[in-house]
């Protein structure tokens, strides 16, 4: 690593804090829809990647991610008061507070809040096991299933490496 990674950036260069005097975002906290995303891990080959100097990872938006590294949360949320890093994250969050549920089963009909909770509940109709056991090749639904199997069968840590998919923030760094 170098000395650079020791460190804190003292100037975020205009990093601004979008903060109201009471500590409440001043930026845009809602959207009545979640915009369709896709995060492939590569950016479109029309946008500039930029190099952290702290951990060397190449970013798209080189100010939000020295959030990582500075801890800076600049939106909080008018109801908790919980801070975030993105606005993004805020909104998501909003959706504890206001009960909006826009995804949706396609064979239920059941409605939730995150995207990743309604891809984790559909396995209940596909079958679909993705969580393996690395010791005795059991597999299971979800993550969470997994650990405690691990845990009581194998008296394994349930931090144990474990194969997942990557939506399901059941375990890891989610």
């Amino acid at each position: 690593m170098s000395s650079a990674s020791n460190r804190m950036p003292e100037n975020l260069g205009g990093l601004g804090n979008n903060m109201s005097g009471d500590g409440v975002s001043t930026s845009s906290m809602a959207r009545s829809a979640p915009r369709p995303r896709k995060n492939t891990g590569t950016p479109p080959a029309n946008r500039k990647l930029f190099k952290c100097d702290y951990c060397s990872k190449e970013v798209t938006n080189l100010r939000v991610h020295l959030r990582v590294h500075t801890g800076e949360k600049p939106y909080s949320c008018q109801y908790c008061q919980k801070s975030f890093s993105q606005v993004n994250t805020l909104n998501s969050h909003l959706r504890v507070h206001n009960g909006e549920k826009p995804y949706s089963c396609d064979i239920c009909k059941k409605s939730f809040a995150y995207l990743y909770a309604r891809n984790s509940h559909r396995r209940i109709h596909t079958g679909e096991k993705p969580f393996a056991c690395e010791i005795c090749g059991e597999a299971f639904t979800y993550r969470y299933t997994l650990k405690t199997h691990l845990a009581k069968v194998h008296d394994q840590n349930v931090n144990a490496a474990v194969s997942a998919p990557s939506e399901d923030p059941g375990g890891g760094s989610g």
